[in-house]
């Protein structure tokens, strides 16, 4: 159980990329589920956040969240 409670632990979120993550559970909080399980944050999801919200997102920083997006369903894959 040590061994599972320490892989939660790492480095401090930098305060300078915090928005990056909650953008990403804002948009993976409103993401169904499919036969298969968890679905990908799509590009019209991505596409309707900006415009819902009027946060606009630069291409870096969408490719951050399809990254974070790719981390998070590899893990559930895994279980």
């Amino acid at each position: 159980m040590a061994e599972l409670e320490a892989e939660l632990y790492g480095p401090p979120m930098p305060l300078a990329l915090r928005y990056i993550w909650t953008t990403y559970h804002r948009l993976r909080g409103r993401k169904g589920a499919g036969l298969n399980g968890a679905e990908p944050i799509s590009w019209p999801d991505i596409d309707a956040f900006m415009r819902m919200t009027g946060n606009r997102l630069a291409p870096w920083e969408i490719q951050l969240l399809e990254s974070l997006d790719n981390i998070f369903l590899s893990a559930l894959s895994k279980k």
